[in-house]
C-alpha cells in the first residue's frame, strides 16, 4: 500500500486552523494528521490522491484570512513504517483509569500505530477515551467502527469490557490492532471492511465511531441497528458546526444526545435510544 505524504504549511499557524485542516482533509480521504512547526503533515493512499481536489480544499477553506500551500511526495512503504516505527511519544493520562504508552515495558496500553490512526494524542482520541472512562464498562459488549490502532476498543477491553467486535477498511489498521491487542493480552473479532461486515447477531452495548462526519453519516442506520437497548453510540472526528447534521440524523433513526464534549475545536457526542 502506497502513501502521498502532504506537508501543509499554515500562515499564521494555530491549534484551530491546524484542526480545521485535519477535519476538511479527512473529508477527502486523508488518514492520518501529524502537526509540524509550519503547520500539518498529512498522508493518504496513492490512490485517492488528487492535487485538484487538494487545491480546491484549500481553495474552499473556511477562515479567509488563513493561507495556506502544501507540497507533496510519494512515499515508498518502508519509508512510512520507518517513520511511524522510529517515532514514539510521551504516556498520555485519560482521568485517572488510563495510561497510554508507546513502551513494551509498562503494564498499562501500549500502542505502537505505524500507519494506522489513534496513537492517543489527538484530541478526537483523548475525547472518546474520556467518556469511554465515564461509561460503565464491565461486561460490556463493544463494536470499534474504523478502529485504525484498536486503540478504543483495547482501552474498553482494559477497563472491563466482555467483548470487542473491531473493523476498519484498511487491511493495514486490521494487522495494526490485530498486534495491538496481542501486545496487550487481550482478544478481539476483527475484520477488514466497512460496517457491512456487521452481522444482524452483532449487538454492542457501546458503539465506537471515531472517523469523520460524512462517514458518520453514512454508517448512521447501522449504527443505530448494531446498537443494544440502553447503549451508547459515540461519535468524534468532527466539528462543531456539524453537530446539527448529525444530531438530526441519530433522531431519524430513534436515537438522541445525552452527553457532548469538545476540545480543540473537536467535538464528540454520546448517543443513546430516545
Amino acid at each position: 500500500m502506497r502513501y502521498y505524504q502532504v506537508d501543509f504549511t499554515i500562515r499564521p499557524n494555530n491549534d484551530t486552523a491546524a484542526d480545521v485542516l485535519a477535519a476538511v482533509l479527512s473529508d477527502i480521504g486523508f488518514e492520518t494528521f501529524v502537526p509540524s512547526d509550519l503547520g500539518v503533515t498529512a498522508y493518504v493512499q496513492s490512490a485517492a490522491y488528487s492535487k485538484e481536489t487538494i487545491d480546491q480544499a484549500v481553495s474552499d477553506f473556511p477562515m479567509p484570512s488563513t493561507e495556506i500551500t502544501f507540497v507533496a511526495q510519494e512515499l515508498p512503504d518502508e519509508d512510512w513504517n520507518a517513520q511511524w516505527e522510529a517515532e514514539g511519544f510521551e504516556p498520555i493520562c485519560i482521568g485517572k483509569r488510563l495510561v497510554i504508552y508507546d513502551d513494551r515495558t509498562t503494564e498499562a496500553i501500549r500502542i505502537h500505530p505505524r500507519q494506522a490512526f489513534g496513537s492517543g494524542t489527538h484530541a478526537t482520541t483523548q475525547l472518546m477515551l474520556t467518556r469511554l472512562c465515564e461509561l460503565p464498562l464491565n461486561g460490556a459488549s463493544v463494536i470499534d467502527a474504523g478502529c485504525g490502532t484498536g486503540i478504543l476498543g483495547i482501552a474498553a477491553l482494559k477497563m472491563g469490557a466482555a467483548s470487542l467486535t473491531a473493523y476498519d477498511i484498511d487491511e493495514w489498521s486490521v494487522r495494526n490492532t490485530q498486534d495491538n491487542c496481542a501486545d496487550n493480552g487481550v482478544q478481539a473479532d476483527i475484520r477488514l471492511g466497512g460496517c457491512e461486515v456487521l452481522t444482524d447477531s452483532d449487538k454492542a452495548d457501546i458503539i465506537l465511531a471515531n472517523i469523520n462526519r460524512n462517514v458518520l453519516l453514512d454508517s448512521m442506520a447501522q449504527f443505530a441497528a448494531h446498537l443494544a437497548p440502553g447503549g451508547h453510540l459515540l461519535l468524534s472526528g468532527f466539528l462543531e458546526e456539524d453537530i446539527p447534521t448529525l444530531t438530526e440524523a441519530a433522531n431519524t433513526y430513534g436515537l438522541k444526545v445525552c452527553h457532548h464534549l469538545n476540545r480543540n475545536e473537536w467535538q464528540l457526542l454520546d448517543v443513546i435510544e430516545h
